[in-house]
């Protein structure tokens, strides 16, 4: 099981060092450094790609202030929000993202599929968990090594495990079936 201890020491073993920490909030310049980048770069791992452990749906009603213009509603996004992934039964140019809503002419509610942020290491995939450590080591290897090539070398490394872990999650799910019928994009070629 993944813990927020595991993927720091994680992290700092690709940094090479030796010393491992007991706990994010101890006095060590490790973990001041990994607890100043924790939360960011989880944040940024999980934005950067839909991963199947993070996606959650949610059905939104219209808030009470409008936009000034443009469109006629406007959608308060989820507070554990970090990526909206896609609005059921709307094409992308049918509305926008501004801030923390979702603006549109639809009347709503909105049926919405994102990301969430997810705190509690137990949920994350261990594809994940290597993606994550690593963009995590890469973030503090300076501070802690003063090695720019090291921290280079980290930034290829975390490349390269986020494409092959997001390859695997996406072959999770079985492949989307486009319905012609109902796609004008498709439709327009006839």
């Amino acid at each position: 099981m993944a813990s927020v201890t595991s993927i720091c020491n994680l992290a700092l073993g690709k940094c090479g060092e030796s010393q491992k920490i007991i706990d994010i909030t101890e006095n060590s310049r490790a973990a001041r450094a990994l607890n100043a980048a924790y939360e960011t770069v989880r944040d940024i791992c999980l934005r950067d790609h839909p991963w199947n452990f993070a996606k959650r749906r949610a059905a939104l009603a219209a808030a009470i202030e409008t936009p000034a213009w443009g469109f006629a509603y406007a959608f308060d996004l989820p507070a554990d929000c970090l990526r909206l992934i896609e609005v059921k039964d709307l094409r992308a140019d049918d509305y926008e993202v501004r801030g923390r809503t979702i603006e549109t002419d639809a009347a709503g509610p909105l049926y919405i599929d994102y990301i969430a942020r997810i705190t509690d290491p137990n949920q994350y995939d261990a594809g994940f968990v290597a993606v994550f450590s690593t963009r995590l080591a890469a973030e503090v290897a300076y501070e802690i090594t003063q090695s720019r090539a090291l921290k280079d070398g980290l930034l290829s490394e975390y490349e390269a495990w986020r494409r092959t872990a997001s390859n695997v999650n996406g072959q999770e799910n079985p492949p989307r079936r486009i319905d012609e019928a109902d796609d004008a994009w498709l439709n327009a070629r006839l």
